[in-house]
């Protein structure tokens, strides 16, 4: 049985609740944010509330949200490219 229902906290933010056997492991709630996109729970949600009111009182800065960086950088193999094994 798929049953979805939302509501909304605060007013503003949009918390969908499915209960279908899809939720995640620790049966987190995922948020949609207007303005800063979705989250994969509230306690992240809020977290980076918090984190947003340190950086309006001055105590930290240059917060980003998920911010993409290179973990391994791409390299070139000549041997693999003459051996016919075929790259991803």
């Amino acid at each position: 049985m798929n049953c979805t229902s939302s509501f909304l906290l605060r007013g503003i933010i949009k918390i969908e609740l499915e209960r279908n056997g899809d939720m995640g492991k620790y049966s987190s709630k995922k948020v949609d944010d207007p303005k800063w996109g979705i989250f994969d729970s509230t306690t992240e949600w809020k977290y980076w509330n918090e984190l947003l009111k340190q950086q309006e009182k001055g105590e930290i800065n240059n917060l980003d949200r998920q911010k993409p960086f290179l973990l391994v950088p791409a390299f070139k193999d000549s041997h693999y490219e003459n051996k016919g094994i075929r790259k991803r």
